[in-house]
């Protein structure tokens, strides 16, 4: 009938239900590793697969259940409700205008998206370093700010030298490495994912 429909596996806890559940809200170190490397392996098949996800968040991410194969140590990305496909029918990538409007969530949208630039796989991956900070550190410096304006102005300030050392500030050192990385990519550039696999170690 016209309708296009993507079928789910059963799913567990969000990993902002989890973050929840703890009183310091954060992740232990382990943890924070196991499944930064797993949500990025997500987030790589979605663009391998010529779409990208425009709303990397916690309550995005879940556990797999006990009572299926996978059992809970398995991330899932979920909700593509704001999922964009890049690639045109040649495969060539989509030349969008920058005037667009705001996707995704606040706390976690990357800057390209407060400046309205045209989407591209470097936005998710930032969000993702976002949330790999919030799993460390337990917060992020804008989270109580709710003011888009004000969002994206911490935002840039921590793009800065000083501002990043802050943000990063017991957080692993390779944690800056991938930041870096992450924040001069192009946003019609694919990812070397490779990169950050090896870079979420201490």
């Amino acid at each position: 009938f016209g309708f296009e429909y993507i079928v789910m596996t059963l799913v567990g806890k969000s990993l902002r239900d989890i973050l929840i559940e703890r009183k310091r809200k954060k992740l232990s170190a382990g943890c924070v590793i196991s499944v930064g490397l797993q949500c990025v392996e997500a987030i790589e098949e979605l663009h391998r697969v010529g779409f990208i996800h425009r709303d990397i968040k916690p309550s995005n991410f879940a556990t797999g259940r006990n009572d299926l194969s996978h059992g809970v140590r398995k991330i899932f990305l979920i909700d593509f409700g704001l999922s964009y496909h890049y690639i045109d029918s040649n495969d060539q990538i989509k030349q969008m205008k920058r005037s667009i409007g705001f996707k995704g969530t606040l706390r976690y949208a990357a800057l390209g998206c407060h400046r309205r630039s045209p989407p591209g796989r470097r936005d998710d991956l930032e969000s993702w370093m976002y949330q790999q900070i919030e799993f460390t550190k337990g917060y992020l410096p804008w989270k109580n700010l709710e003011d888009e304006l004000a969002v994206m102005n911490v935002k840039e300030a921590v793009r800065t030298n000083d501002g990043m050392q802050k943000l990063l500030k017991s957080c692993p050192k390779k944690y800056m490495e991938i930041n870096e990385y992450i924040c001069k990519l192009k946003h019609t550039a694919r990812p070397d994912y490779d990169l950050i696999y090896k870079g979420s170690f201490y």
